[in-house]
């Protein structure tokens, strides 16, 4: 983890945005959604790759790992925002993103398009399967 995070700091200037959530991100902030980030990747990261415009849509960045697992920091963000379980959904792609947001009680979106299948995202019954941004836009 520490590896990647290292060459995602020195190659930001590589990684880029799918096409079309920039715009998606800003119209569910100008719709009133309440949004944060939950990265395993570190928060300098997250910022630098976003940008201060995108990163101020933003309530909560909670970047880095944690000993207690994701599912103990979804719940200390949903604090921190001050939001019930039922308030709240995590939209992530990976497997563990979902068995996380299970673990703290709240719906999870599998993103199909990213770093996991769509296909195995299902394995963990996720509220919603998001195959594309049409379908995110769609969903939200």
């Amino acid at each position: 983890a520490k590896d990647f995070i290292r060459l995602m700091k020195e190659r930001d200037q590589e990684v880029y945005m799918f096409e079309g959530m920039r715009d998606h991100l800003i119209e569910l902030h100008n719709r009133g959604y309440t949004l944060a980030i939950i990265t395993s990747n570190s928060k300098e990261n997250c910022q630098s790759i976003l940008g201060t415009e995108l990163c101020e849509l933003f309530s909560h960045i909670d970047g880095g790992s944690s000993i207690f697992g994701k599912a103990q920091r979804i719940k200390r963000v949903l604090n921190i925002l001050n939001l019930n379980k039922n308030q709240a959904i995590y939209v992530g792609d990976q497997t563990t993103d979902g068995e996380a947001a299970h673990k703290a009680g709240i719906d999870f979106a599998a993103v199909g398009w990213g770093y996991t299948s769509a296909e195995k995202l299902k394995t963990i019954q996720p509220k919603v399967v998001l195959n594309d941004l049409a379908t995110m836009k769609e969903f939200f």
